[in-house]
C-alpha cells in the first residue's frame, strides 16, 4: 500500500520540444509549493532545468515517445538544445537547494531571474539577474557592461555565479565597471600621440618602481 502511494506521488511527464508538461492532477501542486513552471490547460509546462531538478528529487517521471528518461538521458537531450545546459543547471540547482526561487530571464543574457526567500514571483519582483559563468572562462568586455546597464535600470543586483571544475558554485556581486570610457579621459582622447616613454617614465616615479 505504501509502495502504490507512493509511485501515485511521482508525477507523469512527458517532452515536447524544449519543454516538459506535467500532465496529472497533482502537477498544479509543483506551481503551488515550489512555483515550478507554467500552469496550462493541459498541465504544468516545465523548463529543461525544472525537470532535471524534480526529477532528481523523484518528484517527477519522464517520457520521450514511450522511453522513460533516466537523469543522464534528460541531461543529453536537453544539452543538445541549450548551451552550457550542465553549467546553468548546477547553478539553478545550487540556488533551489538553498531555498531560493528562480527563473529563465527573457530578453536578456543574465539568464536567470532570482527571488527572495518566501517571496511569490507572481506579486514580488526579482531581486537578483544571474549569470552563470564557469571558473576560468571569460566574458566580452562589452557583454559585462551591458549586464552591469541591464541590471543597474532594473534596479536588480548583478551576480555572477562561478562553477568550479567539481561542480561546486560561488558567487560575486557585480555593481559597476572600474575601468573608464577611453574616449571621455582627457588623459588617453588622443592615442595617435601617446608618448609611451614619458608615460612609463611618470608612472614608475609615481609608484616609486625600480628598472628590475
Amino acid at each position: 500500500m505504501t509502495e502504490d502511494l507512493t509511485r501515485n506521488s511521482i508525477i507523469p511527464s512527458t517532452i515536447i520540444d524544449d519543454t516538459v508538461l506535467a500532465s496529472s492532477q497533482f502537477a498544479i501542486s509543483l506551481h503551488n509549493k515550489g512555483f515550478y513552471g507554467i500552469p496550462e490547460e493541459n498541465g504544468l509546462r516545465l523548463n529543461g532545468f525544472e525537470a532535471l531538478h524534480l526529477l532528481e528529487l523523484g518528484r517527477i517521471e519522464i517520457k520521450n515517445h514511450d522511453l522513460i528518461l533516466k537523469e543522464r538521458d534528460l541531461v543529453k537531450y536537453f544539452s543538445e538544445l541549450i548551451p552550457n545546459f550542465m553549467n546553468r543547471y548546477l547553478v539553478y540547482k545550487d540556488l533551489r537547494n538553498r531555498g531560493y526561487i528562480l527563473n529563465i530571464g527573457q530578453g536578456s543574457s543574465f539568464f536567470f531571474r532570482l527571488y527572495a526567500r518566501n517571496s511569490k514571483p507572481k506579486k514580488d519582483g526579482a531581486l537578483y539577474y544571474v549569470t552563470p559563468l564557469k571558473e576560468g572562462g571569460s566574458i566580452q568586455l562589452a557583454e559585462l557592461e551591458e549586464l552591469v546597464k541591464t541590471a543597474k535600470k532594473s534596479k536588480k543586483i548583478l551576480l555572477f555565479a562561478m562553477v568550479d571544475a567539481i561542480g561546486d558554485v560561488s558567487y560575486l556581486q557585480v555593481t559597476r565597471l572600474i575601468p573608464e570610457d577611453l574616449s571621455e579621459t582627457k588623459k588617453f582622447a588622443n592615442l595617435e600621440n601617446w608618448e609611451w616613454e614619458t608615460a612609463w617614465e611618470e608612472y614608475k616615479n609615481e609608484f616609486s618602481l625600480d628598472d628590475s
